[in-house]
């Protein structure tokens, strides 16, 4: 994932990131295989700005905080 990030925010990446640059690696899913992992980023792109920002936001609250013992 680094070195796709790394890619993106040299210009180097997809179409839609290279102009909007610096992107942020907010979410992420390991999948077993990569027909999985492609069949699961299909749904996400399905899934309405409200829904995505849902998932993210369900996704940090499920994370340690730093700072905080965790």
């Amino acid at each position: 994932m680094e070195k796709r990030l790394k890619a993106h925010n040299a210009g180097k990446g997809g179409k839609y990131t290279r102009v909007r640059t610096p992107v942020e690696l907010v979410y992420i899913e390991e999948h077993e295989t990569r027909q999985q992992a492609m069949s699961r980023e299909v749904q996400i792109k399905q899934l309405t700005r409200k829904e995505k920002e849902a998932l993210v936001q369900d996704a940090k609250e499920g994370l340690p905080q730093e700072g905080k013992g965790g």
